[in-house]
């Protein structure tokens, strides 16, 4: 769906526009009352009534039903979100708190041994005392558990209080007016009719004393896509006819047309679903380029059909401390290189299907650093404008599950091919869009014991909780995957502790 806007439109246009957004108002109003009140109601009965008490025709109820009908479902679909995003948040926090009142027992119970300076264990939460604040660790946390109960609290009342309460819809005010378009009608709308000239527009009854049964008026030009508008508008339908034979007419995709007031002027919003644009693309087994999103970069990877990787590279990202100007201009000038590196290569570009909406609830209790980076990381800004681009230019884009796909990339790709961490993960991404499996190193598999009958990421996940307290980039650089046995990484501790003691011993006996 796009959305043209033109400019400043004629004085009689808006005179008539003003005078019919004031009966649009108050019979939107009524009307998202009545279906909140009776949402089984009939429609044809609803806008039977709406015709009768506002005096306006059919097409015009049908389109103040529709918009109040989009209000209703927006509210309670952001209702729902708002419930879920506060119960996540309370579950953190639920969670959080019961680790500190653990912590803070097992720590007590640690210092209420008689003995306790004579044990080898050391206490997860140490006695100390702040010289500034005049505190000691213990205080602090107890403070912070005081304060997390009172957060628990609000939040259960909060999240009690919007599961019972009423929907409420916020309807802006008399400042704009609907006009929604069909596919069946003269240039997509039996109301509001634009040839790319002359807009005609059908004045209700109670209007036409005062401006007759139809207002015209010249629009100008817009300001922005005014090519396809006209396109859009000439382009040639089919009609089904009594006999059933369908009949080419003149007319074209549906035209929904909305008036808004803004710095006081009225403007005429024109929106219609494009066709889709013919694929320059080739399939995706004929190769696909991955991209890894990272907060400061952007690794791709292109990978040829037989599953190797031909080309790799990153753009980098500085968005921290820009504005949203600035950062737009950013990620557009990525999307834009991205696209070319795709035309270039005729293939597809693959992405991470990722949501962090379980990641947001979690900020309170993560800390400020994670907080802003993630708030830092742009995804949804990102993808938007590069499934924008995408469209336009005919490229294919594909979204895949991006589990384990930094994990296997380091693992299997990073010293292979000399990548970084994203590039590596964005060559994974391209094979798992071509339908490629990515198995274990042999000597990984017999190290974890992974049984052959199951999935393979059951051993990506084996491989990830056991690599998840040691995790480091240089490591994954140093191990081979096709060295015939790769060490445990526990005997590797332990093997270099006791060289260390030998070492020690031998220089003591000397």
């Amino acid at each position: 769906m796009k959305t043209y806007v033109t400019d400043e439109l004629p004085l009689n246009l808006q005179e008539f526009i003003s005078s019919y957004s004031k009966i649009y108002h108050q019979a939107l109003v009524d009307t998202v009352n009545h279906r909140l009140k009776y949402p089984d109601y009939s429609k044809s009965e609803l806008r039977t009534e709406l015709q009768k008490t506002y005096q306006i025709n059919a097409r015009q109820a049908n389109a103040i039903i529709t918009d109040a009908d989009g209000m209703n479902c927006s509210a309670k679909e952001c209702r729902t979100n708002h419930i879920k995003q506060l119960e996540g948040k309370l579950k953190s926090a639920t969670d959080w708190l019961k680790k500190k009142i653990k912590l803070l027992k097992d720590s007590k119970k640690f210092y209420h041994h008689k003995k306790w300076q004579n044990k080898k264990a050391s206490p997860k939460l140490r006695l100390s005392c702040s010289l500034e604040h005049r505190r000691n660790t213990w205080q602090c946390i107890k403070f912070q558990i005081h304060h997390k109960k009172r957060y628990i609290a609000h939040l259960e009342r909060q999240i009690s209080h919007l599961k019972s309460a009423p929907i409420r819809v916020k309807i802006p005010k008399d400042c704009y007016a609907y006009f929604v378009g069909s596919k069946g009608e003269l240039f997509g709308n039996q109301v509001c009719q634009f040839d790319g000239k002359v807009l005609q527009i059908r004045v209700p009854l109670i209007l036409e004393p005062l401006y007759g049964e139809y207002v015209t008026a010249e629009i100008k030009s817009f300001s922005y896509g005014a090519e396809k508008v006209q396109t859009a508008l000439g382009t040639p339908g089919e009609s089904v006819s009594k006999s059933g034979v369908r009949t080419p007419i003149e007319y074209g995709v549906a035209m929904t047309y909305r008036f808004y007031y803004k710095d006081f002027r009225w403007f005429m919003a024109v929106s219609f679903e494009l066709p889709a644009p013919k694929r320059v693309t080739l399939s995706r087994h004929y190769g696909c380029i991955g991209i890894d999103l990272n907060p400061d970069s952007i690794g791709w990877a292109y990978v040829a059909p037989d599953g190797n990787l031909k080309a790799s590279g990153q753009i980098l990202l500085h968005l921290s401390g820009k504005r949203r100007g600035q950062a737009r201009a950013i990620i557009g000038n990525a999307v834009k290189e991205l696209t070319t590196i795709a035309l270039l290569y005729c293939a597809p570009i693959v992405g991470e299907s990722l949501d962090f909406s379980r990641k947001q609830t979690t900020l309170r209790e993560r800390g400020r650093r994670y907080a802003r980076m993630l708030s830092n990381f742009a995804y949804s800004r990102f993808f938007s404008a590069l499934s924008g681009r995408c469209f336009n230019l005919g490229i294919e884009l594909i979204q895949v599950n991006p589990a384990y796909s930094s994990l296997i990339g380091l693992v299997k790709y990073a010293r292979l091919y000399g990548l970084a961490s994203d590039e590596a993960a964005g060559l994974v991404i391209a094979r798992r869009a071509m339908r490629l499996s990515e198995r274990l190193p042999r000597a990984i598999t017999a190290l974890l014991q992974v049984n052959c009958k199951r999935h393979v990421w059951h051993g990506w996940s084996q491989l990830n909780k056991k690599l998840s307290g040691m995790r480091r980039h240089h490591f994954y650089s140093t191990v081979s995957n096709w060295e015939p046995l790769v060490n445990n990484p526990d005997d590797e501790e332990k093997s270099r502790s006791s060289g260390k003691r030998q070492r020690a011993k031998g220089s003591a006996s000397t």
